[in-house]
């Protein structure tokens, strides 16, 4: 009987100072999905998709926070396959006519588009940091074990198949993967809080057999918590007087450098997104940090073979001349560190400088290779497109200067919008592991490549005042 007393009066003590520290909610965004490891002739494109769940959080700690729940998300592919079939150029006087590529003399081009999704169900477990404050941050990692809830491959229809083609053709059914987290939060009262989120998932297994693709994301949620027992905040806990939100979007121009200064790389635009915190020291200087996903890149167009590198056509390949034209794309989440420096007044000028670093999440090349084989009677010239992945040669990470303007306007009572200019200058060579790509006549072992990019951005201040 002392047992079972001992217990209640234990589980009736420490249940309301647990419960402190225990929140629920839910959570609404969107992704952004990436392909990783692919490799094939199609186009496969990401396309955004939906993310909702729910959410709890337990801290053991006040610097550690473990997160886990339920959510529902989406991952959209737009794939196009586009292929001309060969055609064919007697020699003689047609072989001073430039062949038109928009039709063929056999047959016409084939097209193939097809939009692919697979839902989850997925279960994270997210352990994480976190600092103190009504005002906090989170930042952390951890992994997710999913459920494909595709109709197609878990309705009844799918009982006409053996399981010898569902195992050759179907996506795993099941899989896991690792995430890395972030947030900020606001404590609104002691049971209310709102937070924004974003997370970058990878997947363990393909799920775009064919092209042999495995499936991540880039994540970007808004949600609300609820704790059924007072949240502890501390007498003293409360939000610096002098904090700043600044959630922002733009156009981005990618720039790649080369050490040989190759004019056959060609800028190439993408895109930024993401959210920035000011800690304003006083009237005219300011500290910038936060997160910010980026696209970026470089074109590639010239006469060869190797799809995110510069390696001209050896002279026995000049015969069948292979033109080639590429995209290739770098996502990065940014991390800036920032100095800002303002003038006063309704129409302010802010200037920034500082260094930037960024965690590479996805590296793939994509474009159409036009082949043009040479017989002694005439020539072929064939079509296709290609999609590679390239993260083995792509250094994962990168780092540089940063320097910025914005022109910022105090459009609201709290608050105000703006519109700037960054531009980024990386300091890191993007290339490694290039002994592998040989070519007796250009040698690509000592190619250095950095990162410029200038970007176009408009967003909202929004201070957090006490």
């Amino acid at each position: 009987m002392k047992q079972y007393f001992l217990f209640f009066f234990l589980f009736s003590f420490l249940t309301p100072a647990l419960a402190q520290n225990f929140m629920f909610g839910i959570e609404n965004g969107v992704n952004y999905s990436n392909i990783h490891q692919s490799q094939g002739t199609d186009h496969l494109d990401g396309l955004p998709g939906p993310v909702n769940g729910i959410f709890v959080k337990f801290e053991p700690l006040k610097w550690m926070v473990l997160q886990s729940g339920i959510n529902h998300t989406t991952s959209y592919f737009d794939q196009k396959n586009y292929h001309y079939y060969p055609d064919y150029y007697m020699m003689g006087y047609s072989s001073y006519w430039t062949p038109d590529l928009s039709s063929s003399m056999f047959a016409p081009p084939s097209y193939n588009f097809k939009n692919q999704n697979f839902s989850f169900l997925r279960i994270p477990l997210i352990l994480k940091l976190k600092t103190g404050g009504r005002l906090s941050a989170e930042f952390g990692g951890g992994v997710y074990y999913a459920i494909v809830t595709n109709d197609e491959y878990r309705g009844k229809d799918t009982e006409i198949y053996t399981e010898e083609y569902m195992n050759n053709n179907f996506p795993p059914l099941n899989d896991w993967g690792s995430i890395l987290a972030g947030s900020l939060n606001f404590q609104i009262n002691n049971h209310w809080s709102v937070f924004a989120a974003g997370q970058v998932t990878n997947a363990k297994s393909y799920f775009l057999k064919p092209e042999m693709g495995k499936i991540g994301s880039s994540e970007f949620t808004f949600g609300v918590g609820y704790s059924p027992f007072e949240y502890f905040i501390q007498q003293n806990d409360s939000i610096p007087p002098k904090v700043v939100l600044s959630p922002h979007a733009g156009v981005l121009i990618s720039m790649a450098h080369t050490s040989d200064n190759n004019e056959n790389y060609i800028n190439k635009p993408g895109f930024s997104g993401g959210v920035s915190v000011k800690w304003i020291l006083d009237k005219t200087v300011s500290i910038n940090s936060g997160v910010w996903f980026e696209r970026k890149g470089y074109g590639l167009e010239y006469d060869g073979n190797q799809e995110f590198i510069y390696v001209p056509q050896t002279d026995n390949e000049l015969r069948n001349t292979t033109n080639l034209s590429s995209e290739v794309n770098l996502d990065y989440l940014t991390f800036p560190f920032l100095f800002e420096f303002s003038t006063r007044g309704k129409l302010r000028s802010d200037f920034s400088t500082g260094l930037y670093f960024s965690w590479l999440q996805n590296a793939y090349a994509q474009g159409e290779r036009i082949y043009t084989n040479q017989y002694e009677s005439g020539y072929t010239v064939t079509e296709s497109y290609f999609d590679i992945d390239i993260d083995k040669w792509i250094k994962n990470w990168d780092a540089g200067l940063m320097f910025g303007y914005q022109l910022e306007y105090s459009a609201f009572k709290k608050g105000s919008m703006f519109l700037g200019v960054n531009q980024t200058i990386g300091l890191v060579n993007l290339f490694e592991n290039l002994d592998d790509i040989q070519n007796p006549s250009y040698s690509v072992r000592n190619l250095k490549m950095f990162n410029r990019a200038t970007t176009i951005v408009a967003g909202v201040n929004i201070p957090l005042a006490k």
